[in-house]
């Protein structure tokens, strides 16, 4: 599961440059842009809230009480990210927890537009070019702290962003991959098999995101590139209605998943 933060910021960095990359010649793009995502996440983020906390201040014991009321500033700031990072390590398995990871994606979408309005002025190449130095100082950084500070390589947005750098690098069409069917569908292949095997070779003791991060991420990656060619068999088989609408409930099962496990 934790594992699985790390493809979805992989794919959400692509697709959301995507989208900037898309907007780009609108009117207004980046109150466009905001404007959109918020009403994607913000209305069943807070009813969410509003739900959960009410559970967990009726149902459950005096400790999450207490941690529910320290963490729900945090959590409407979306800076839960943070407050898990400097809590002890016990408290971060309650029935909330889980929201560090939205906390930063929703610090991603905030800071990146702006990046990228600036870059999108200086051309394509410089803005790949520019994203490419992020990633590469963030994921050194990332290495560095999975090895001498667990907490930080874990919910710091600056040891995260490399992961989401890689997709909005993919979305820049800096590089791109095969047209040929079967080349693309062995690299998507490739990548799938990348991924499925970090979830069975990595374990809760392997230091992590770091240089562990790199299998499922540059797995994720190689699916993105494979499946972008024309008639792909492997993008057809992501495309399957089971799969379609899974992803279409993937927020709301995201944010009811953990806290029901817990209460259970």
């Amino acid at each position: 599961g934790w594992m699985g933060v790390d493809l979805f910021f992989v794919l959400s960095g692509f697709l959301i440059t995507r989208v900037l990359l898309e907007l780009r010649e609108a009117p207004n793009r980046l109150s466009v842009f905001y404007g959109r995502r918020a009403l994607r996440i913000l209305p069943s983020y807070f009813f969410y809230l509003l739900l959960a906390v009410t559970m967990l201040l009726l149902f459950t014991a005096p400790k999450h009480v207490a941690l529910t009321r320290e963490m729900l500033p945090w959590l409407l700031l979306f800076l839960q990210n943070f407050h898990a990072a400097l809590s002890d390590p016990g408290t971060n398995l309650g029935p909330l927890s889980h929201l560090w990871s939205l906390a930063v994606e929703e610090q991603f979408y905030i800071v990146f537009p702006l990046f990228a309005a600036m870059l999108a002025r200086r051309g394509r190449r410089t803005a790949a070019l520019a994203i490419a130095v992020i990633a590469l100082g963030s994921f050194a950084y990332s290495a560095w702290a999975a090895e001498h500070d667990a907490s930080a390589a874990f919910y710091s947005p600056l040891s995260r962003a490399w992961e989401l750098m890689l997709g909005a690098f993919l979305a820049t069409g800096f590089i791109t991959g095969p047209k040929n069917r079967a080349a693309a569908d062995t690299l998507a292949a490739l990548g799938l098999a990348m991924m499925l095997f970090s979830f069975w070779w990595l374990t809760d003791a392997s230091p992590f995101p770091g240089v562990n991060a790199l299998m499922p991420c540059l797995g994720t990656a190689l699916v993105i590139g494979g499946t972008q060619a024309p008639d792909s068999r492997i993008a057809r088989l992501l495309s399957q209605k089971p799969l379609v609408a899974t992803g279409l409930m993937s927020y709301s099962l995201y944010l009811w998943h953990w806290p029901l496990i817990v209460f259970g």
